[in-house]
């Protein structure tokens, strides 16, 4: 008799064993990491590492310089003009110091290099606007409340004195980092913020324009400088998620 004409044995497969393996094939599969996937906090902590010391050292500087100003002249109502406008010109400044550490990837084609060595670069900029604008609110909260009680404006007035050139100035920092080729530069900032500087001391020319008459100017002004700002931000980041060709090339 052929073999090929004797019948195999019939295994029997347990059906209930079977579901079970699979079931448990399924679950080590979807337990598995394909890809490394960091908790928010995390992404927190390796992106600090990318922020350069001369960074936090530049917001130490601007601290220190709100407290001294506060000295100066916060601790006497006499001197309340003067510190309005001193408060103003630092607010003009500190957006400088955000706008260096921005630049660093604007600088010799690191850009390109982050780009190309898979970091996100608009994660590490989102980050680093964020701490930014968070100790720069801190301090101007400081610098605004700390003479609340001793101005004779009222704390909406204050605070739109000193926000306004904070706002303006950001807007005119951001609009050079992402305006064209060489606007990350560290000179071309500079010069941009000693303007800005002068502009924020006008009330010291034109003292009248603290008068309660103007305050709708300067919230229109605060308005319209926060949208700008916003759309600049928004402006950059998309760059950066559509290839960040214009800033790479920097």
């Amino acid at each position: 008799m052929n073999k090929k004409d004797i019948p195999e044995p019939r295994i029997l497969i347990d059906q209930d064993r079977r579901a079970a393996a699979l079931n448990h094939i399924r679950q080590d599969v979807e337990l598995k990491k394909v890809r490394y996937s960091p908790s928010k906090l995390q992404i927190l902590k390796i992106q600090l590492q990318y922020i350069s010391k001369e960074y936090w050292s530049g917001q130490a500087l601007l601290a220190a310089a709100a407290i001294l100003l506060f000295t100066q002249y916060g601790v006497v109502p006499d001197k309340m003009q003067e510190y309005l406008i001193g408060a103003s010109m630092l607010a003009a400044l500190m957006g400088l110091v955000s706008v260096f550490e921005i630049s660093r990837s604007l600088s010799w084609n690191m850009a390109e290099l982050e780009q190309s060595c898979f970091l996100n670069l608009g994660q590490i900029w989102s980050i680093k606007m964020l701490i930014s604008g968070a100790i720069d609110l801190c301090i101007l909260t400081a610098m605004i409340f700390s003479v609340a009680d001793k101005v004779k404006y009222s704390i909406f007035a204050v605070c739109l004195y000193i926000l306004v050139p904070f706002v303006v100035s950001n807007v005119c920092y951001l609009f050079f980092v992402s305006a064209g080729r060489n606007s990350g530069r560290k000179w071309i900032q500079i010069i941009l913020a000693v303007f800005l500087c002068i502009g924020s001391a006008i009330p010291a020319v034109i003292p009248r324009v603290y008068r309660t008459v103007y305050l709708p100017v300067w919230t229109a002004v605060f308005l319209i400088g926060t949208i700008l700002l916003a759309i600049e931000i928004y402006a950059l980041l998309r760059k950066l998620k559509t290839g960040g060709k214009e800033l790479c090339w920097n």
